[in-house]
């Protein structure tokens, strides 16, 4: 009868044990469901903010492209305008008359040797008329007088 009652004593005893185990391992998987569930919620708000970054980074990027592109476009105007203003002058104290605009006339140049001289010396012709230790010709801007800073400007 001891062994009996021994036994019913340790199955009551264990079955105790039993269901606390089952009330802890339950509630830790009720912790583990709201860890879960607020992990979700922060991945999701973090998903939003860089999508969000995303998107600015493409409008910046699209932003520079449009700048980049704009400012060549400008920048080759500009080169463009430079070259056609120099050859327009350098023309013009050379006489060729033929190829310019009409704004050009042959009447700004009636004496090609004496107003051509006075246009050199007061006009600005774009690039500097000084002569390189190569022989070649200086490709600095000129100044007013028709050469660059080192040269004499």
């Amino acid at each position: 009868m001891k062994k009996l009652l021994f036994l019913c004593f340790c199955i009551l005893l264990s079955s105790s044990l039993f269901c606390q185990t089952i009330k802890v391992k339950s509630d830790d998987i009720i912790d583990l469901k709201n860890e879960i569930s607020s992990l979700k919620s922060e991945n999701q708000k973090l998903n939003n903010e860089l999508f969000q970054l995303k998107d600015a980074i493409a409008s910046l990027e699209r932003s520079m492209r449009s700048n980049y592109l704009e400012h060549n476009s400008n920048i080759d105007k500009i080169q463009k305008s430079i070259l056609f203003l120099g050859q327009d002058i350098n023309d013009l104290f050379k006489g060729y008359s033929k190829n310019m605009p009409e704004k050009y006339s042959n009447n700004i140049i009636n004496d090609k040797n004496t107003d051509v001289k006075k246009e050199s010396s007061n006009q600005y012709s774009g690039q500097c008329n000084a002569t390189t230790k190569k022989g070649t010709r200086c490709s600095r801007a000129a100044r007013s007088n028709g050469y660059c800073w080192q040269h004499g400007g």
